[in-house]
């Protein structure tokens, strides 16, 4: 069984009130887990951008990365983890807390502390965002190579509906198994419903080959195969077939059937690939008002 030993959680507002972290120390405290907070700053370009070294500067030698000077960054460090640690309270039972500031960009913050600590769980913010450009949340996706939670709301106590998705493939499998078992710890204790979604595409044409009830039962026997090859968990799943487009599909079960979280695989391409295929992870995370965990799978030639 999978232990969520290690949380890494992206803390975008040092002043809160910031709902990840709010909602990132109730999941650490329900799971028994260590909880990472990392905040990444856009630090000043140079030494200079504050007056110091001015003597260098006119001696034509080149500024110094405020970053650079230990006595400022300590001061920094210490001014932004007093208003981080603010946030965190002092109720009887909150889980151990690790902060952690680097300068840069947020994702690749999150991807190295998360990395150094070996995470078992990172958690994210979620911002809708249709634009070409990808945004923090899914700079993370793309980059952090553990299982990550993009969080919009606190995961429920109890009475769950978890939203497993697929499509057939010996990855999606894997990566299926062992989303089972972190909802299991996610949901450590409490009941919970589980479905697991395949999309099959439609076939267009004037004379189509196969018609929508007979694509459906196919797919339906497939996906009733691909459950019964899931390692035995004690957890009931539902089979549910829809014909259409992934993304649109599986926005569209979460909406019909209300779901909790909403579980995804990615191959998480980059660069040109990504541009053309997209991913429906990113896409799905982008639409959908609930949590998603994003389990990050090898590419399949």
């Amino acid at each position: 069984m999978t232990a969520i030993r290690t949380i890494v959680a992206g803390i975008a507002d040092p002043d809160g009130p910031d709902p990840v972290l709010r909602y990132s120390v109730e999941l650490a405290r329900r799971v028994g887990s260590t909880l990472h907070l990392v905040h990444a700053y856009p630090p000043p370009e140079t030494a200079m951008s504050m007056g110091i070294a001015a003597a260098d500067m006119m001696a034509g030698l080149p500024p110094v990365p405020l970053w650079n000077i230990p006595e400022e960054t300590r001061a920094l460090h210490e001014a932004l983890t007093t208003r981080i640690r603010a946030q965190l309270g002092t109720e009887s039972g909150s889980p151990a807390v690790e902060i952690h500031l680097e300068p840069g960009a947020a994702h690749h913050a999150v991807a190295q502390v998360a990395e150094s600590v070996g995470a078992d769980l990172v958690a994210v913010g979620a911002a809708h965002h249709r634009g070409l450009l990808g945004s923090t949340t899914e700079k993370t996706i793309r980059e952090v190579p553990f299982p990550t939670l993009v969080l919009r709301r606190p995961l429920p106590a109890g009475g769950s509906r978890v939203l497993l998705t697929t499509d057939l493939s010996e990855i999606s499998a894997t990566a299926c198994a062992s989303a089972i078992e972190l909802v299991r710890e996610l949901f450590r204790g409490e009941g919970f419903a589980c479905r697991c979604l395949y999309t099959a595409a439609g076939v267009t044409g004037e004379i189509a080959p196969i018609d929508d009830d007979e694509l459906r039962q196919r797919a339906q026997a497939e996906l009733d195969a691909f459950i019964a090859r899931l390692p035995a968990s004690g957890i009931v799943v539902q089979p549910v077939v829809r014909i259409g487009a992934p993304a649109e599909e599986i926005v569209a079960e979460a909406a019909d059937w209300p779901s909790d979280l909403i579980v995804l695989g990615t191959h998480a391409r980059t660069g040109i690939s990504h541009l053309l295929l997209g991913s429906v992870a990113e896409n799905v995370v982008r639409h959908v008002v609930s949590d998603a965990l994003v389990i990050r799978t090898p590419a399949e030639a």
